[in-house]
């Protein structure tokens, strides 16, 4: 989108890929061309050009709108039309930063003594994990059509050989999903032959995980006592 900023304050440069490997740009992206100022343009395409030749971005604060919130973010050179810098117009890409107290700085609790495993533990999970391994050179994806693409080939087979009733046709809530899982031939992952294959082959291995791991029913009123590992501090 094109955006024309009431007002936009530049903070300082960044590294261009330090800002980039942080992961926290978030869009959506607006340009920043000038508008029709001839003055503005000829200094947005200036900036972009030297952002691009120190490769830097701009840190700037930026309010869209008379009546908008303020927003901080980076600044980043773009050309138009061609990657050459001989041609096309340039003009500078925003893409929003979060503040500093939007960032949720999680730490990790530690795991209490009780709940940690011995080496019996890992070799069960190694084992289970090992035998459900598909070799190398099977389900190569290059060589796997898409299930989407294959169900909706299906469904136009299927409506061919079995066209749709007048009333199916105009009825505004569409298909029902019966039909719908009918006409693709849709079936749960259980049944496909590869999830079978590989039950089969890990039978032993999965009995020796479940007897290792029973399973432990879970009781709402547990909730009220601990929260969290070892916090038996906290209530709802």
């Amino acid at each position: 989108a094109f955006v024309s900023p009431e007002r936009i304050e530049m903070i300082g440069y960044l590294d261009r890929m330090d800002v980039i490997s942080s992961n926290l740009l978030m869009g959506p992206a607006y340009a920043v061309t000038g508008g029709e100022s001839k003055k503005s343009r000829t200094a947005i395409a200036a900036l972009s050009q030297a952002l691009e030749e120190t490769d830097k971005v701009g840190f700037c604060r930026l309010v869209r709108t008379k009546n908008g919130d303020p927003k901080i973010g980076a600044l980043l050179p773009k050309l138009d039309g061609c990657e050459t810098r001989e041609q096309g117009g340039r003009y500078l890409v925003f893409l929003q930063l979060p503040f500093a107290d939007d960032l949720q700085h999680h730490f990790d609790r530690p795991i209490p003594l009780e709940s940690r495993g011995d080496f019996k533990d890992e070799q069960v999970c190694d084992d289970l994990i090992d035998s459900m391994m598909l070799p190398d050179d099977e389900f190569q994806s290059e060589q796997v059509s898409s299930p989407a693409l294959k169900a909706h080939n299906r469904m136009i087979a299927h409506f061919a050989m079995n066209p749709m009733s007048p009333e199916e046709e105009m009825q505004e809530e569409g298909l029902a999903e019966e039909r719908i899982s009918e006409a693709s031939q849709a079936k749960p992952l259980c049944d496909f032959d590869v999830v079978k294959m590989l039950s089969k082959n890990a039978t032993k291995q999965i009995d020796a995980f479940v007897e290792n791991f029973p399973l432990v029913e879970h009781r709402p009123e547990d909730d009220k006592k601990e929260h969290f590992w070892g916090d038996a501090s906290r209530s709802k």
